[in-house]
């Protein structure tokens, strides 16, 4: 519930401000919409990645799962202590998680430092064009409203 009424007060607090720049300069919503596009284009590909890692190895986890269970559960202690199997699911509980975490670590690395220059990229355009729209047209500048506006958008995001 807390959730929905966030997303609400998000809802609200973006409509609003959306408003004000319609009547204010209806330019900087342009800018904000390309501003946004680095960062969606960002995370758009880096979920991709991350839903076919996942979904690629979804066996490889359920035999993980299934040998953490079965080497870590009272039901099965005995089966595995008659049949001496401990180091089997040991060795091959290693070999399964190493290979997981290489895969997750190659597919995690890039995309963090690729997310955050498409991040950057946006914000720069979205100060790019803050700036622009002020001392472009010898405006006198209110850096309060520039500020609240700057961190409503990215808390928002």
């Amino acid at each position: 519930m807390s959730q929905v009424l966030s997303q609400i007060q998000d809802f609200i607090t973006v409509l609003s401000l959306g408003t004000g720049l319609v009547v204010f300069n209806p330019w900087l919503i342009l800018i904000l919409f390309v501003a946004i596009i680095p960062s969606f284009l960002g995370e758009t590909y880096f979920n991709q990645v991350s839903y076919s890692l996942t979904r690629s190895w979804t066996p490889e986890r359920r035999e993980l799962d299934y040998l953490r269970y079965i080497g870590a559960s009272d039901e099965t202690a005995k089966e595995v202590k008659i049949f001496g199997l401990a180091n089997f699911l040991a060795d091959r509980f290693e070999v399964l998680a190493s290979q997981y975490y290489k895969a997750n670590k190659k597919s995690g690395s890039p995309p963090c430092f690729n997310w955050c220059f498409a991040f950057y990229v946006g914000t720069g355009c979205l100060l790019w064009g803050l700036y622009f729209h002020s001392f472009a047209n010898h405006r006198r500048i209110n850096y309060n409203w520039y500020t609240y506006f700057f961190w409503r958008v990215l808390s928002s995001v």
